[in-house]
């Protein structure tokens, strides 16, 4: 019974030293890789000497956003309403009840919006929409726009 207790005992204190090392070492690892980060961080933000003199030169570059592109659906004689409405939600993630006013408004106004999109992601929902319709055999069309 003891020898029992005792096989217990160290294995609980194996375990327990195996996570505890395994945690070190992923701290030292962390923090090692932390300052090496920072050491390039100061390497190339571009110190450099200049008679004698230290100057510390930050470049930043700034990303611009990219331009918004406007998808529209356009109305035809042909396609369902229902099938609009399934392509909204399919394609655009639109709600049932989000995709059935885009419909409508398509349907009276001749087109509507269904979404805003950087250009290649418009490009794609476009092909989606058209390859979708391709499919169903209807003459389904969008557009785009940019914003």
């Amino acid at each position: 019974m003891n020898c029992i207790r005792l096989y217990f005992i160290v294995n609980t204190f194996f375990y327990i030293f195996l996570f505890f090392s395994k945690f070190l070492a992923d701290y030292i690892a962390t923090s090692s890789i932390v300052q090496y980060v920072k050491i390039y961080q100061v390497v190339n933000m571009g110190i450099r000497e200049n008679s004698g003199q230290s100057t510390q030169e930050k470049t930043r570059q700034e990303l611009k956003k990219p331009p918004l592109y406007h998808v529209f659906l356009l109305n035809d004689n042909y396609t369902t309403m229902d099938f609009v409405v399934s392509v909204l939600g399919k394609v655009f993630h639109k709600s049932t009840v989000e995709a059935t006013q885009i419909m409508l408004h398509v349907h009276k106004n001749g087109k509507g919006l269904a979404g805003t999109y950087a250009r290649e992601i418009a490009e794609t929902k476009i092909e989606t929409v058209h390859m979708l319709a391709r499919e169903h055999e209807f003459p389904l069309k969008c557009s785009m726009e940019k914003e």
